[in-house]
């Protein structure tokens, strides 16, 4: 595989992620609109993204846990936190929003994900600014558009592209008005729920840093956000007519939320492979260097036996 396909990698995998974003985002507005609860939606998806992580975090366990020190109590309290607040939360608000606004916002709205994560990482001095460098004007450049684009998308509606009537002055001034408010309120509630999301997101690097087992790590975390998802949804809606699922549009939806976690194990896959062949060029180099010092040493020692042999082969011949 040539070396222009291998720094490719990536970016296709980002774009896959995105991909079945929109795919997810698309059919959770379905379900919501069929009429099923955000609450609901948030504890099934994040307990059928367990399900789906576990057999990988215990499978390929001994490649991401080698040097990982035991979790304690307060690293667990630490993973329970980031992962209710992180993730629970942000979906939970992100679902909420997503009933006013459409499905389109919602998915135009991630783009100012990573900015805010840039932003949140020059704070914490995670990463550098470098505004002196082309690279980091880029990302300045980039930052002030994406929120731009937001800002927009939040305070202009726009007219819809097919209506259902003919005229759209059928519509009364307080369908319009609620609409509205329902517009920037769903718009708001998107936008705290990405906020939210960039900082878990930039919570990473130091939880990463104490326990680097990844998989496991997101594992944990999936697990910990479906229980207070559960906690916080069995608080709110008591209804049990509404926690069953049926062979309809609410099922597919959840089980095609779990795509972004593929997604996510489709980066670690090629971050895994790429350390690997990281690795392996590693260890090549280091027998090739091995190599020409183990021929140096047999030549130092070769000279020496002919020697030897002369030396004594004259004092042989001295009488």
């Amino acid at each position: 595989m040539s070396v222009s396909m291998e720094k490719q990698k990536p970016y296709i995998a980002v774009v896959l992620m995105q991909c079945s974003y929109a795919g997810m985002l698309l059919l959770s507005k379905a379900a919501l609109s069929s009429g099923m609860k955000p609450c609901v939606f948030v504890v099934y998806r994040q307990a059928l993204a367990t399900l789906a992580l576990l057999p990988f975090a215990f499978f390929f366990r001994r490649l991401h846990t080698k040097g990982v020190p035991p979790l304690t109590w307060i690293g667990l309290c630490k993973i329970f936190f980031v992962s209710s607040f992180g993730l629970a939360l942000a979906f939970n608000l992100n679902l909420v929003g997503l009933s006013y606004i459409s499905a389109t916002f919602g998915t135009a709205i991630m783009s100012i994900i990573p900015p805010l994560v840039f932003i949140m990482a020059v704070c914490s001095r995670i990463e550098s600014l470098a505004i002196n460098q082309w690279h980091g004007m880029a990302k300045v450049l980039g930052t002030i558009l994406c929120f731009s684009g937001a800002m927009a998308y939040t305070f202009y509606e726009g007219p819809p592209l097919f209506s259902a009537s003919k005229n759209g002055a059928h519509r009364s001034f307080d369908e319009k008005t609620r609409s509205k408010h329902d517009w920037i309120k769903g718009s708001f509630l998107s936008i705290a729920a990405q906020v939210i999301y960039s900082m878990w997101l930039t919570m990473q690097a130091p939880l990463l840093k104490e326990y680097p087992g990844k998989l496991r790590l997101m594992s944990l975390q999936c697990g910990f956000s479906c229980l207070a998802a559960a906690i916080y949804g069995a608080a709110v809606e008591r209804n049990i007519s509404s926690w069953k699922l049926a062979w309809n549009i609410n099922l597919l939806s959840v089980a095609y939320s779990v795509c972004s976690v593929y997604s996510g194990l489709l980066i670690a896959g090629l971050y895994s492979f790429l350390w690997g062949k990281n690795r392996e060029a590693q260890d090549g180099a280091r027998q090739q260097l091995d190599h020409p010092m183990e021929k140096a040493h047999l030549e130092t020692k070769s000279p020496s036996i002919p020697l030897d042999e002369e030396q004594g082969k004259e004092i042989q011949k001295v009488p």
